[in-house]
């Protein structure tokens, strides 16, 4: 009965390991950023642009992320960035031209996480 209806479907199994790997990249990158802004070097970036993600809608509406350029001081090599997508009530702060506190590992500068939370101020306060 069951069994064979199980066993005959894929789509079901698909779907869930679908799932299973978009949750282990959001916990991956959750992980790596929480490691940054407590741990890694600071440095001011630029916001480039402000964008519209046209492929989610949330609510009824597309979701903004910035894209942005750092230097790292360790090599003095320019990188440039994406961010996740903003909170829509803090969408209208950002713009091209303004600064955004990078968090970034000093031995790999490929790896970093722009501050759109405000997470490091009290380590920039320190």
């Amino acid at each position: 009965g069951g069994a064979a209806r199980w066993q005959g479907s894929s789509e079901g199994g698909g779907l869930l390991a679908l799932a299973l790997l978009a949750y282990g990249a959001a916990h991956r990158r959750a992980g790596r950023a929480s490691r940054l802004f407590r741990r890694g070097a600071l440095a001011e970036g630029r916001v480039t642009a402000v964008e519209t993600d046209f492929r989610t809608t949330i609510n009824d509406r597309h979701p903004k992320f910035l894209r942005f350029t750092f230097a790292a001081a360790e090599d003095g090599k320019t990188y440039a960035g994406k961010s996740q997508n903003l909170p829509f009530l803090d969408e209208s702060r950002w713009h091209a031209g303004c600064s955004v506190t990078i968090a970034y590992d000093p031995s790999k500068p490929a790896e970093h996480e722009p501050d759109i939370f405000g997470y490091t101020a009290p380590r920039r306060r320190a």
